[in-house]
């Protein structure tokens, strides 16, 4: 007996178009998919209320015109505002907001921050004040200040005679200002314009770093009128520079009047010409014994009471008594002068 034999199976149409049913809506979630990440993108650039997004081109190291021309060419809006920069050229834009290549609705607003520049500072006037109140208004103003040191007589040691830059000038911060301070007076030596005419010796004394008074005169022997006698401080003196000088200045020869000598015996006339300045010379003329003149001064030149230079010379004639006699004789005269 043969052993059975197992049937064949059977397909329906129902099994073999399974997987053709399965396929397809693997395709159609795919598809519906793809739609909705499709509509997303586009509500995404479009924005939730229909408006077109754009992505927002760099505008940074632009200048502020050009940036906005770029911005404005996409329909965006811009808001500037500034910002001090010791790196970026003043008028550059420094920042923008949104980033560059960010999308932004068209229309909405990209903000700029453009460059100032370095800071400016106005210059303060420090002359006058002291060195350390300089410095310390200076550096307070973010400015450097360099300090110079020199000699100056009119302002006191340790105060600001002159600045650079001059004040109110507008520079940038951390700026260099140099401060020139007063060391005070330095010293010369007093020039020698004895016998100099003023003119000449006022020059010298100013080319020498001094100033000079008005002159006093005096009258001077030796010294011709109108030339220096001498200085206070003397010729040679260290003295500080701009200090003041004294000029003593001859006026001439000092006048004085002629006492009267006349009728006075010799020793007499003598003694008050020679006490009031005056050479005395001594003239003999002779007269007779009996002469009320004898011995006594006749005359005198220059006359009492005329106003002469002191020290020159007066001559006065005195009478000198001879014997009578009964023969004729000649008699001789002499001078003699004399210095006070």
């Amino acid at each position: 007996m043969a052993p059975p034999v197992a049937p064949e199976p059977t397909y329906s149409d129902q099994d073999n178009e399974e997987p053709k049913s399965k396929s397809g809506i693997y395709i159609g979630v795919l598809v519906a998919l793809l739609l909705i990440l499709g509509g997303a993108l586009i509500w995404f650039l479009a924005g939730s209320d229909g408006t077109e997004k754009v992505a927002v081109p760099s505008v940074v190291g632009l200048t502020q015109t050009d940036a906005e021309k770029a911005l404005k060419a996409l329909d965006f809006k811009v808001e500037s505002t500034t910002k001090e920069s010791d790196t970026i050229e003043a008028g550059l834009v420094l920042e923008q907001d949104p980033n560059k290549d960010s999308l932004a609705p068209k229309g909405s607003t990209v903000k700029l921050v453009v460059s100032s520049g370095t800071e400016q500072v106005e210059v303060p006037d420090v002359t006058g004040r002291s060195q350390d109140e300089a410095e310390k208004i200076l550096t307070d103003l973010k400015l450097l200040p360099r300090v110079t040191t020199e000699e100056n007589a009119d302002v006191t040691a340790g105060n600001v005679i002159r600045q650079n830059p001059e004040p109110r000038k507008s520079v940038p911060a951390g700026s260099v200002v140099e401060i020139f301070v007063s060391k005070g007076a330095g010293e010369e030596i007093v020039p020698d314009v004895k016998g100099q005419p003023l003119a000449q010796a006022q020059a010298a004394i100013q080319a020498a770093g001094f100033r000079f008074a008005n002159p006093t005169r005096e009258p001077s022997s030796d010294v011709p009128e109108g030339s220096v006698i001498s200085t206070d401080p003397a010729a040679g003196t260290s003295l500080k520079t701009n200090s003041v000088i004294k000029i003593v200045v001859s006026s001439g020869r000092e006048q004085v009047k002629v006492p009267t000598v006349t009728g006075q015996n010799e020793d007499s006339a003598t003694s008050t010409l020679k006490g009031a300045g005056f050479n005395v010379e001594v003239k003999p003329k002779s007269v007779a014994s009996d002469d009320p003149n004898a011995n006594r001064v006749i005359s005198q030149t220059p006359s009492g009471g005329d106003t002469v230079d002191k020290g020159s010379t007066v001559t006065i004639t005195v009478g000198v008594p001879t014997a009578a006699t009964t023969t004729s004789s000649s008699t001789s005269s002499t001078s003699s002068t004399t210095e006070p």
